[in-house]
């Protein structure tokens, strides 16, 4: 690392961010080797295919981005009729070709900028592949699994078939693939459905639900239909209360309104009767108290009482019980009078997490001329928000 990224590196971490910068590549020959293409000799025309390549280009500290180029034409000369497209990938997928049998050539040019401001290009080989009318016999398909068995309603449940037999399916992979019909009998409905994987998942009402499956190629030929499968949805009684959607956090005035609205919804097969607790002084819900049938959805209105004090937001919330059930509703409320020139945001949008729950820094820039107030909620139970200085990371944030 130079002195200078050394320096700016210093300077962002400084601002509470975490950073890295990328080294100059290490032996990497200028100009690169020619990239080797891989893919089928033969592919259906019917279905999308991949090709890929190896990486030859190292990562470089010119300035300038190194690329590749992919080309596709029926012209084995890549005289005439080219496709082409660039990319930092090592891979590309395109659609079905269709149409008569037909042979189509593709090659790769890596174009890196490793010997200065003009791009060196390197090409591969051409790949050539033969697309002809292939379309495997769709054989017969074993009648699909539920899980669980015995569904409760309004909750979540899948169905599977074994998809031995049928390749890999879904685009990219030649003329190995086959499709799978869904045939769904229910109370009041017949419907059918092509599907690339091998599961659906359904929630639904009480009443009894029939599937089978069966086997269609890309050429319109299609195997026989499974076995039926009966699934009974409600036998199963549960209580669930599930949040469809909660009140954002809110920044008040003085003379703003002070009430917000959450919905909820019963997802159990039973009916509940939910009284609301707030804190009292602070909060009040409305209605306190309701049957909520199963299914139904209910709106619930929220007032804060007693607004917080400007720059201490008020992180409280109301509890919604019934029996067997209990679900919170996060309320997050600031107060401010006078307003921020403009919104706060990230110094950048880009933040990801990791398996080992890393921490990562982020920086809140105010680019307003005024102070602004900042109310947050956080859903997440795995997810913490805590300022480096050990404070309230959502106090008011100076210009």
């Amino acid at each position: 690392m130079s002195r200078a990224q050394a320096t700016f590196q210093a300077a962002l971490v400084a601002a509470g961010v975490l950073v890295s910068f990328p080294g100059a590549a290490q032996g990497g020959a200028c100009p690169p080797p020619a990239p080797v293409l891989s893919g089928p000799a033969t592919a259906s025309l019917f279905e999308g295919y991949t090709i890929t390549w190896n990486d030859v280009l190292s990562p470089r500290s010119s300035g300038q981005s190194d690329v590749y180029v992919v080309q596709r034409s029926e012209d084995a000369k890549f005289a005439s009729g080219v496709e082409s497209f660039q990319t930092a990938r090592t891979t590309a997928t395109f659609p079905a070709p269709l149409g008569a049998p037909r042979t189509i050539h593709h090659r790769v040019i890596a174009k890196s900028y490793c010997g200065g401001p003009t791009a060196l290009q390197v090409e591969s080989k051409a790949l050539s592949i033969a697309f002809k009318a292939m379309c495997p016999s769709p054989g017969a398909a074993t009648a699909p699994s539920v899980s669980p068995a015995a569904p409760p309603v309004f909750t979540t449940y899948v169905v599977s078939w074994d998809t031995a037999g049928a390749g890999e399916p879904g685009p990219g992979v030649g003329g190995e693939s086959l499709r799978f019909r869904l045939r769904r009998i229910g109370p009041s409905e017949l419907t059918e459905s092509i599907m690339e994987g091998g599961s659906a998942a359904f929630a639904d009402g009480p009443g009894e639900f029939v599937y089978q499956v069966r086997m269609e190629n890309a050429c319109g030929e299609a195997g026989a239909w499974s076995s039926p499968t009966r699934v009974v949805v409600g036998q199963t009684k549960t209580s669930a209360l599930v949040l469809v959607s909660g009140p954002k956090p809110t920044i008040l005035g003085y003379a703003g309104s002070t009430e917000m609205k959450a919905v909820v919804r019963n997802v159990g097969s039973e009916d509940l009767d939910v009284r609301a607790e707030a804190p009292a002084g602070v909060l009040a819900a409305s209605p306190a108290a309701f049957r909520l049938a199963a299914g139904e959805s209910r709106a619930v209105s929220v007032g804060v009482l007693r607004l917080p004090e400007k720059g201490s937001p008020l992180h409280s919330g109301i509890e919604l019980v019934a029996t067997g059930v209990s679900l919170r509703i996060p309320i997050d409320v600031a107060t401010d009078g006078s307003g921020a020139d403009g919104p706060v945001g990230w110094d950048s949008d880009a933040a990801d997490v990791d398996r080992a729950g890393s921490r990562i820094l982020r920086t809140l820039v105010n680019p307003g001329a005024r102070p602004a107030t900042i109310v947050t909620s956080v859903s997440a139970d795995w997810i913490r928000l805590v300022a480096p200085d050990g404070a309230a990371w959502d106090r008011p944030l100076a210009p």
